[in-house]
Parts: C-alpha cells; sequence; structure tokens
C-alpha cells in the first residue's frame, strides 16, 4: 500500500463509508510507518506538513508531481478533467474560497477532499486575486504551507 497522501485517502474512504474497523486497521498502520520515518509524507516520500484547513486561509501549493505538473482548476468538485480548464502549479498562492466537500471514489477506494479556490499573490502580507486565472476546485492534497497575510484582499 502507498505511503502518504494515498494512504490518508484510504483511511478517509473507511471512514466515510462507515468500515470503522477499516479504518482503525489502516490508521494504526499509517501511525506505525509515520512514527517510523518522523514525518508525513506526500507520493513522493517528501515530507509533508499536514494542518487544519479552513475557509479564507491563504496558502501554497505544493505539486510534487513531477511527470505531470500542474492541477486543473475544476468547475465543480469532481473526477472530470478537462485539458482545457486552467492550471495552477508549484509555488502557486491561493485563498481558500469553499469546502470542504468530501468525494468518495469507489474504485480506488479514496475519499478526496474538495476545495474552491483562488490563485493569486502576495504583495507583502496582503492577498491579491489572480487577474487571469478564474477559481476552481483542487484536491486538499496539493496544498502547503499556510502563507502569513493580514486577511487583506485587495
Amino acid at each position: 500500500m502507498r505511503l502518504g497522501v494515498g494512504f490518508r485517502k484510504r483511511i478517509a474512504y473507511a471512514k466515510t463509508t462507515g468500515h470503522l474497523t477499516e479504518s482503525a486497521i489502516l490508521e494504526a498502520k499509517y501511525n506505525y510507518w509515520k512514527d517510523s520515518l518522523s514525518k508525513e509524507t506526500s507520493i513522493d516520500g517528501k515530507t509533508k506538513t499536514i494542518v487544519p484547513y479552513s475557509q479564507g486561509d491563504i496558502l501554497r501549493i505544493e505539486d510534487y508531481d513531477l511527470e505531470h505538473p500542474g492541477i486543473f482548476l475544476r468547475s465543480a468538485p469532481d473526477f472530470r478533467i478537462d485539458p482545457n480548464w486552467s492550471s495552477i502549479y508549484n509555488s502557486y498562492i491561493v485563498e481558500i474560497l469553499e469546502g470542504p466537500i468530501i468525494k468518495i471514489d469507489h474504485d480506488k477506494k479514496e475519499a478526496i477532499t474538495f476545495w474552491k479556490v483562488q490563485p493569486g499573490d502576495r504583495t507583502g502580507l496582503d492577498f491579491i486575486p489572480s487577474q487571469y486565472l478564474p477559481s476552481g476546485w483542487i484536491s486538499e492534497e496539493w496544498f502547503g504551507e499556510k502563507v502569513p497575510t493580514r486577511g487583506i484582499r485587495n
């Protein structure tokens, strides 16, 4: 079984679908590996900081998929992907607008947490929404560190 984000999605799936025993077993295995490695991990084993997110948070995107960089800004919180949609990339800054919405992928036995985000940038400690990139839904797995701001949108 994959460690990191894949494992966390499997745990969320078991919890969301009411498989509490499976969830407890997966969490025990996950915590064993997390404690053994002394870190949370992303898909490729890089350290991943896991923090709670909420609406209004400003954060940096962590796109660790080097083979297929870019995260599509989905029009809805679902699994469809359209290559014509706008994309954001590693180190982009976004503001969380809505969410979370959890979607179940029964084929992969994963629960995916989606958030609607607005790409933008910072000037000093102010967040400035992008004039060129639309808001869209992305999976929480791409969220990185929270970025300090004054909470002011320009």
